[in-house]
């Protein structure tokens, strides 16, 4: 059994790593607890649970039974980055405390804390950037493919008449100032 667990954990952790990765930039949530305050947006004070951070959850989980299974020591890296990052997460969980929403603030500080361990994971599993080009690439195609979907084509009309000078032909919608030529990008 714990042959089996040695061989599945490294590649179960190097998937959650990768899942994490692509997800990180999604805002794919599930809401925990609704706290609506009257004139602040939702997410500012709802408890939020991210598709990145259920992944970096398990992520979290899978390194650290490996690292138990096979008794390696954990590199701390370079104090210069290791000891800011140790200590503003230090100081956002005893900061929580005093905080005018401390359930909030707790909760952003353990989210916090994961962060700081994902970099502990970075720094002791990934040997080289050429590790992340594959996640990296899927999250960057996903994200070029959502953003061609949900941006409207600009201008309608095509590139030539921005770059030419040309007046611009309205069509009356969302123009600013309708009647009048839009400017080429140079001024004018």
């Amino acid at each position: 059994m714990t042959k089996q667990l040695k061989a599945v954990l490294p590649k179960s952790s190097r998937g959650f790593f990768f899942a994490t990765l692509v997800l990180i930039p999604f805002r794919l949530r599930l809401l925990l607890l609704a706290r609506p305050v009257e004139a602040v947006w939702g997410d500012y004070t709802n408890f939020l649970l991210f598709a990145s951070d259920i992944s970096l959850l398990l992520l979290m989980g899978s390194w650290a039974a490996e690292r138990f299974l096979q008794r390696r020591s954990l590199e701390t890296g370079p104090a210069f980055l290791t000891l800011p990052l140790a200590g503003l997460t230090l100081a956002a969980l005893l900061t929580s405390v005093t905080s005018i929403d401390p359930g909030l603030s707790l909760y952003h500080s353990l989210r916090l804390l994961l962060l700081f361990a994902f970099y502990l994971y970075v720094l002791n599993e990934v040997s080289s950037i050429r590790q992340l080009v594959v996640p990296l690439g899927l999250m960057l195609a996903i994200q070029a493919a959502v953003a061609r979907r949900s941006v409207p084509v600009w201008p309608p009309h095509g590139w030539s008449d921005v770059f030419s000078g040309a007046p611009a032909r309205s069509t009356g919608a969302g123009s600013a100032r309708p009647g009048r030529p839009r400017r080429a990008i140079r001024g004018g």
